[in-house]
C-alpha cells in the first residue's frame, strides 16, 4: 500500500532500515565501506564522498567498489573461492577524484584494506526468492567474508532500484511489472535484514520508486526517447533503461545512502537539508566518476528538494513506496 505523503508534514523518524542492536560506530565518524556489487553500486555510491564533504556535519566516508558488470550474490561468492581477478576496484578516501585499479579480487580488497560495513546486493534482473533462492548464498558469503577478517565488519544489503526495461534491446516493463518487482525485492531485503547476519539496509530502490510518484521525475531520463520504450517515459533512467541517469537520479541515489550513514553515526540527518549540490557536467569533472550512465540530468533547486525528502522518506519506511505530495 502506498502512504501518502505531504511535504509540509514530512517527519524524520528514526530508521527501521537496521536492527535496534547495531551499536558499532565507526571511529571519529570515518566510515569505511566496501561495496561488493555491480554496476548499480555504481549508481548508488558515485556522489556520496563528494556531497557528504559539503554538508557541515562531522563525518567522512572512505569507499570501494568492487565492481563487476551483472555480477549476483552467487558470483561473488564463487569468485571468492576461486580467488578470481573479476573486479575493477574504485577507491575514493579523500581528495578531488576517485582512483581505479583493474583486476582485482575480493581477497585482495577486505586484506588490503579495513573496512567497517561491507555492502552487496543482488543483480536488478535476478530476484532470487530470498527463502528459497539465494539465502544460502548469502550466508555462504558472510561466513567466507568473515573468516578471512581480523577486524570488526557489519554487513548492509542495497535495495536495488526497479527498472523500466530488461536490456537497452529486449523486454521493456509495464508500470505494473515494475510495481511487482519492487514489492518483490523489498519483501526480500525485510527478509535480509530480519532473517540473517546482514545489519543495515540501504533502501535506493524505494527512494528512486519515491522519485517516480512526481509525475515530472517519472518523465525524466533519457530511456523515453528509446525506440523500444513505448511509454515514452525515462523513469529516471538512462537510455539503456536499466541504470540511474547521471545527475538528479544519482544524487537521490547519494542522499539515501547519507541518510543511512548520518543515522548510523547519530548524526543530524536535518542537515541534508542544508546541501544544494547542483550536479552538473562541469561538477562531474576531475572526479573520475565510476561507470558515467549517459549525460548529466540537470535539476532545480526544487527538484533537489524533492530528492531530499524521497532519500529521507526511504529511510524512514524502506519497505514501501511513500507518494511525495506538494502542496503548491
Amino acid at each position: 500500500m502506498k502512504r501518502l505523503f505531504a511535504l509540509f508534514v514530512f517527519s524524520l523518524l528514526f530508521s527501521s532500515c537496521h536492527k535496534e542492536d547495531l551499536d558499532y560506530i565507526p571511529k571519529n565518524n570515518v566510515v569505511r565501506i566496501l561495496a561488493i556489487g555491480n554496476s548499480f553500486s555504481q549508481d548508488a555510491l558515485a556522489y556520496v564522498p563528494f556531497i557528504l564533504n559539503d554538508l557541515e556535519v562531522d563525518a567522512e566516508a572512505h569507499i570501494g567498489i568492487l565492481m563487476m558488470s551483472s555480477a549476483t550474490v552467487s558470483n561473488h561468492v564463487e569468485n571468492y573461492e576461486k580467488n578470481a581477478a573479476q573486479y575493477t576496484f574504485y577507491y575514493y578516501d579523500g581528495g578531488a577524484s576517485w582512483i581505479s585499479q583493474s583486476s582485482k579480487t575480493i581477497q585482495w580488497a577486505i586484506s588490503n584494506f579495513k573496512w567497517d560495513i561491507i555492502m552487496t546486493h543482488q543483480s536488478s534482473w535476478t530476484p532470487d526468492d530470498w527463502s528459497v533462492g539465494y539465502q544460502a548464498e548469502l550466508n555462504k558469503f558472510i561466513s567466507l567474508i568473515r573468516s578471512s577478517v581480523d577486524y570488526p565488519v557489519r554487513f548492509a544489503w542495497m535495495l536495488s532500484p526497479s527498472r523500466p526495461a530488461q536490456t537497452n534491446s529486449g523486454v521493456n516493463w509495464s508500470d505494473e511489472t515494475i510495481l511487482s518487482h519492487f514489492y518483490y525485492t523489498a519483501s526480500d531485503a525485510q527478509l535480509i535484514l530480519n532473517e540473517s547476519d546482514f545489519d543495515l539496509v540501504i533502501p535506493v530502490g524505494t527512494a528512486i520508486q519515491n522519485a517516480r510518484t512526481i509525475p515530472a521525475f517519472k518523465a525524466l531520463g533519457d530511456y523515453a526517447n528509446n525506440e523500444k520504450n513505448a511509454s515514452g517515459l525515462g523513469y529516471l533512467c538512462a537510455f539503456d533503461g536499466v541504470h540511474l541517469q547521471e545527475g538528479l537520479p544519482c544524487q537521490i541515489a547519494a542522499y539515501t545512502f547519507i541518510v543511512s550513514m548520518l543515522r548510523l553515526l547519530n548524526l543530524n540527518v536535518q542537515s541534508i537539508y542544508e546541501d544544494d549540490t547542483k550536479i552538473t557536467a562541469k561538477w562531474t569533472m576531475g572526479k573520475s566518476i565510476p561507470g558515467p550512465h549517459g549525460s548529466v540530468l540537470l535539476s532545480t533547486k526544487q527538484d533537489r528538494e524533492y530528492a531530499k525528502y524521497c532519500a529521507v522518506a526511504a529511510n524512514d519506511y524502506p519497505f514501501e513506496i511513500t507518494s511525495i505530495v506538494s502542496m503548491q
